[in-house]
């Protein structure tokens, strides 16, 4: 039928080769637009010590990124990393690790053959942070373990109450704001291998978790002995052999993201996704300490009937953390406020497109001003995507940047402190 119809359709040459040539001047138009604005060297904000360290021991950010050229909107490149990119094996081993006020979190560290083999007392490990629902199953932090173990490094993911099946057991689990659980986490790592030097990455809201805990790590390191509590828990963290630390999709600005979030019909439509993800941590921990904490706060039906991220942290997550308002877990959640006390490397990258953050909310001056802080902004990249090639199958360019990074650190971190000081 429809061949019948394109048959007897009058088509002149003229037309055909108007036709092509409106298509091939589209084409190039495209092509000049990628190849001038989006396919160029990611731009990168940090003092000019830290710069030339990343210059020297990190050339991958001398060179153009190559988003794929079909992921034109933020949300084709944040999916096509769920859907199209290849899972890399881990090979977890479970450790539940019981907290102070009561509540556990799931350790799971990734030791494939290569790395239990080859395990000294200075092997150099990595704890993972994954975001806001995250747990160490998703793909971007498989992949993260991966790297780490390709280079003979030993990973840990740091599973958050109410993630990856682990039962919350305490009246609260976990916020953008609170970096205690991170505390206890690298605690119980430095004390297994004390001689090992300690990397930190996070990704999304573990970015900004462990942002918090680098501004207290490195504030309590530089107080005299003297001055110090040696009971206090970030104390303790002082003496801690951590050497530095990356921020995958960083959300700088809790109130920017909210309005990027809750501003179009695709954002909205993953912020109820999210929320909805929040839900099922409440419903399937509603028993015990944590129900006690929900009836305070209105009951589990109260907490679930929220359609937004901030919603539900104006229900559930301020008030269980002992905020008074939403504005004011959200000032409290805020990150960048850490970033002039940081004196370890830490490179953050963020695509300007992020529904999460987008370029116009990018702390650039803040991490300019730093110390040893850095921040790699590409054009496009999405939200804990930034796909490359065509068919985004292989690594990410964020997990490029990622393995590059971790070696200078482990490598050549001394020489950052030595030049920032």
């Amino acid at each position: 039928m429809l061949f019948q119809k394109l048959s007897g359709l009058q088509l002149s040459w003229p037309s055909v080769l108007s036709a092509c040539a409106a298509g091939g001047v589209l084409t190039g138009c495209i092509a000049a637009y990628y190849l001038r604005k989006i396919a160029v060297r990611p731009r990168l904000f940090g003092s000019q010590r830290i710069r030339g360290f990343l210059d020297q021991h990190v050339p991958i950010l001398q060179e153009r990124v190559w988003p794929t050229w079909w992921a034109f909107h933020a949300m084709l490149s944040t999916l096509g990393r769920v859907v199209l990119q290849r899972v890399r094996p881990t090979y977890y081993r479970r450790e539940l690790l019981a907290l102070a006020d009561g509540g556990q979190v799931g350790l799971d560290w990734n030791e494939p053959e290569n790395v239990t083999s080859s395990l000294t007392n200075t092997t150099p490990h990595v704890i993972i942070l994954p975001g806001i629902t995250g747990h160490s199953r998703d793909s971007y932090v498989c992949n993260a373990a991966a790297i780490v173990a390709e280079k003979g490094y030993r990973a840990v993911v740091f599973n958050n109450r109410g993630q990856g099946g682990v039962p919350v057991t305490s009246p609260r689990a976990y916020c953008a704001a609170n970096c205690e659980d991170l505390c206890e986490v690298v605690l119980h790592v430095q004390r297994l291998v004390p001689e090992s030097p300690i990397f930190i990455i996070g990704f999304s809201m573990g970015a900004m978790i462990s942002t918090h805990f680098f501004g207290q790590f490195c504030r309590e390191r530089a107080l005299s002995p003297s001055t110090r509590r040696p009971t206090e828990l970030p104390t303790r963290i002082a003496e801690c052999n951590i050497v530095g630390g990356m921020g995958s999709s960083t959300c700088w600005d809790p109130v920017a993201a909210r309005t990027s979030l809750e501003s179009t019909m695709l954002n909205r439509s993953l912020n109820r996704h999210i929320c909805g993800n929040l839900h099922s941590l409440v419903r399937r921990n509603s028993v015990g300490p944590y129900n006690d904490m929900l009836d305070k706060l209105g009951g589990l039906e109260h907490v679930c009937q929220t359609t937004y991220i901030s919603e539900f942290d104006d229900r559930c997550t301020a008030p269980a953390f002992g905020y008074k308002s939403l504005d004011e877990y959200y000032t409290a959640a805020c990150p960048q406020r850490h970033l002039q006390d940081i004196d370890i490397p830490v490179l953050y990258i963020n695509a300007c497109d992020d529904m999460f953050m987008p370029g116009d909310a990018l702390p650039y001056e803040k991490v300019s001003a730093g110390k040893t802080t850095a921040m790699v902004v590409t054009a496009w990249g999405g939200h804990l995507g930034f796909p490359i090639g065509t068919f985004p199958r292989g690594d990410s360019y964020a997990e490029l940047v990622f393995g590059q990074f971790l070696d200078a650190v482990f490598a050549h971190g001394h020489e950052v402190p030595a030049v920032a000081s």
